[in-house]
């Protein structure tokens, strides 16, 4: 689906909120709904019976109904396969309290997707809510899916055009050139007006808003009511993507790299980050390094924080052997980022986790938990 590669596809880790952000935020409402959002988390009594069987860090979606006394009234395992894990962590997640969500400013019983990142050797689970406990937006894409989950389907960039800019590969920058734009749509979805938010290469401002003008979009929906509204698109500039660029369709989706499809995206608004870290260079998901030749079968999780600065600090792994480690040694050596920005233009660090396994010989896979994971050719 368009929609999700065109998506806002920034921050999924865990707390604290983007860039270590604490501060209290005035609390985001969107088409008349504001999300509920945690003011206690349980302690850790609440957790009963022996701990689901995991060797691996990984993260279980789930969805909550949250009631209009901020009460959790269902819990819904994304996945029907890690209801296990939903049912074990059940009265840790019942024993949240919620300032309840409003609807139109009544307070209202409202589901909201969470990520539950669980590590086999802590023994409660890292929960990423859409709103953080200081009304911050901690991701945009369990925001965006939190409106849909309530009837509002925001506005959606659903074909983008061929556009072109002059980087190319052999260009060496810290920071790619990026530009923000505001389109207003009606209920159609037809362009009714269009403004630049901020551009940093603005040599090539005027064809993307042409090319945005020439793009389809779908328009926002909201309890089956079509509406006039507006959408953010980021257009990123990284100079390993091919120019001019090949045009983003649902047939296309599938088969585009990371950073293709990184290149172009939307926000309901200018909500956390305005990008999450990127891989510098063209990235397969595939790297050869040689510890890796000794690695057990399985999938190996490493806490990942990248800095202001993009540079990668890899916390321990999940499997305690020399092989992993080394492993885990060689990629903090090798990786290199574009950092995550928000839409003050400010760097901000950023904290994830990633994802490493043999791919045979001296090969592994690896991806990241706010990314798009790779289309590897056994997949």
């Amino acid at each position: 689906m368009v929609a999700a590669i065109l998506g806002c596809l920034a921050g999924c880790g865990g707390p604290p909120p983007v860039g270590g952000d604490s501060r209290w935020h005035e609390r985001p409402v969107h088409y008349g709904v504001a999300l509920p959002y945690p003011t206690k988390i349980s302690p850790h009594e609440t957790i009963i019976g022996a701990h689901p069987s995991t060797n691996v860090e990984i993260t279980v979606p789930a969805r909550l109904t949250v009631d209009s006394l901020g009460r959790v009234a269902s819990i819904e395992p994304k996945n029907p396969a890690l209801s296990i894990f939903c049912a074990y962590f059940g009265r840790y997640l019942r024993a949240i309290q919620f300032e309840p969500g409003t609807v139109d400013g009544v307070p209202s019983s409202l589901r909201i997707p969470v990520n539950l990142h669980i590590r086999p050797d802590l023994g409660e689970p890292t929960v990423v809510f859409p709103v953080a406990g200081n009304r911050a937006v901690r991701s945009p894409q369990l925001y965006t899916e939190a409106l849909q989950l309530n009837d509002v389907i925001p506005a959606a960039l659903t074909r983008m055009p061929s556009y072109n800019c002059d980087l190319t590969p052999g260009d060496t920058t810290d920071m790619y050139p990026y530009l923000v734009i505001r389109v207003d749509l009606d209920a159609t979805g037809a362009v009714r007006g269009m403004s630049k938010i901020v551009s940093t290469f603005p040599q090539f401002t005027g064809q993307l808003m042409s090319a945005l003008y020439w793009a389809e979009y779908a328009p926002l929906i909201v309890r089956g009511e079509a509406r006039a509204s507006s959408l953010y698109v980021v257009v990123s500039f990284y100079p390993t993507v091919r120019y001019p660029t090949l045009p983003i369709t649902p047939d296309s989706a599938d088969s585009l790299s990371i950073l293709e499809r990184m290149r172009v995206y939307t926000a309901v608004d200018t909500l956390g980050l305005l990008a999450p870290p990127v891989p510098m260079r063209t990235w397969s998901g595939v790297a050869s390094m040689s510890p890796a030749k000794w690695l057990e079968p399985g999938v190996i999780s490493v806490p990942l924080t990248v800095d202001a600065s993009g540079r990668a600090d890899l916390g321990e792994p999940s499997r305690d052997s020399r092989a992993a480690k080394r492993t885990r040694n060689s990629l903090a050596q090798t990786l290199r980022f574009y950092p995550a920005i928000g839409f003050d233009g400010v760097r901000r660090p950023y904290t994830g986790v990633a994802y490493f396994e043999a791919a045979g010989g001296s090969n592994i896979r690896i991806w990241f938990d706010w990314l798009p994971r790779p289309r590897f050719d056994d997949n």
